[in-house]
């Protein structure tokens, strides 16, 4: 600029541009004294608060105690505050109210489905031969653990470690061997391939 005058506008945050969110900044004439205006869902959890209030008052343990605080304190600074936390308070990028329904909404839907119904607990699965090599990409064994009973044949040079009923498998060349080790796991064995 030649009047030496800096006019770059600072953005701090995508989310300020790109977040549409409903927010009250005049009431007829008068002008909400908020910097960005009062926000409809922060109004929202004031009502909501408000109105858990008047039903926890009428209960029995907690009504005692919000029956001892003035009318200003129970109607208007409890719901504010509760309204604030609820407002600024996000679980993995979601509104508190958003969080509360997928929570409720996971609390009340079965663990596993598949094709809509509600599956039972798993049970163990016992496979017949099962192959496991790698592609003509890598020549190096995958990570896993492999539980007996169950054979293996090892076609890589591989430093083995045996801790109890583990066997820890570490690969140490690329070049396949002539002829493979083979290991026989029985109940209660395994082999722990890093």
């Amino acid at each position: 600029m030649p009047d030496g005058g800096d006019r770059t506008l600072h953005i701090r945050s995508y989310r300020v541009c790109f977040t549409v969110e409903r927010r009250i900044h005049k009431l007829d004439r008068w002008r909400v004294p908020l910097p960005y205006g009062l926000p409809v869902r922060g109004l929202a959890y004031f009502a909501g608060a408000a109105l858990a209030v008047l039903i926890l008052a009428r209960m029995p343990l907690i009504g005692g105690l919000l029956g001892d605080l003035n009318w200003f304190t129970r109607y208007a600074i409890v719901p504010g505050a509760l309204a604030f936390l609820l407002y600024r308070l996000t679980l993995d990028g979601r509104p508190s109210h958003a969080a509360a329904i997928a929570w409720l909404r996971m609390q009340s839907e079965p663990a596993r489905m598949s094709a809509f119904r509600k599956l039972d607990a798993p049970a163990q699965v016992t496979l017949g031969s099962v192959l496991l090599a790698p592609d003509e990409r890598t020549a190096r064994l995958r990570r896993g653990v492999v539980e007996g009973p169950a054979d293996l044949v090892l076609r890589y040079a591989a430093e083995a470690q045996v801790r109890g009923d583990e066997l820890r498998l570490a690969q140490r060349g690329t070049e396949p061997l002539w002829r493979g080790k083979q290991v026989r796991l029985g109940a209660g064995q395994r082999v722990v391939i890093e």
